[in-house]
């Protein structure tokens, strides 16, 4: 344990100013999500986590590295921190909604054998975003939210392009 929690400290202390306070905050909505999971509908979940609060004091990140960090906090397997889609997306959709990002929501299932499968994912200007492959063409989309995001530029810098391309790089919209 102590050989775990030393190399913990080591990657935490390499974190800029703006990570260390983006992990916190998304330590807060992890811990929150299985209470508010049993108090809430989805529908008042989701809206809950994609609700524009005050703006943020810090810039954004590149979706990337918000993506990295998300996944770095969930493979802890500490506590509530277990990778799990949903926990992503939420998380993800959280940052990037308050950075006013084009991002949508989406739960779908599919049937596997006699059992259903769900899956829950982001998309970023339209594209499936942290994905291995496109989900859409697998799961059956049941929920999705915001119902009405036409996929506009906002104030955020960049806009990814196209599928094969990240969007790291894609040119910068000014």
């Amino acid at each position: 344990m102590p050989v775990q929690l030393h190399a913990i400290h080591k990657k935490i202390s390499a974190l800029r100013l703006r990570e260390l306070w983006l992990l916190m905050w998304s330590t807060g909505l992890l811990v929150a999500l299985p209470l508010l999971q049993r108090a809430l509908t989805l529908p008042a979940l989701v809206t809950l986590y994609g609700a524009r609060t005050l703006p943020t004091l810090l810039p954004p990140l590149e979706p990337e590295r918000l993506l990295f960090l998300i996944r770095g906090l969930l493979q802890q397997h500490v506590g509530p921190f277990r990778p799990n889609c949903m926990k992503q997306s939420l998380v993800l959709f959280h940052f990037l909604r308050q950075w006013g990002a084009p991002v949508t929501l989406h739960f779908g299932v599919a049937k596997r054998d006699e059992a259903l499968e769900g899956h829950c994912w982001i998309e970023l200007a339209g594209q499936p975003f942290g994905e291995r492959g496109n989900p859409r063409p697998a799961f059956t989309t049941v929920y999705t939210f915001p119902t009405d995001n036409i996929h506009r530029r906002r104030r955020f810098g960049w806009i990814p392009r196209s599928r094969t391309k990240m969007p790291s790089q894609a040119k910068a919209v000014t």
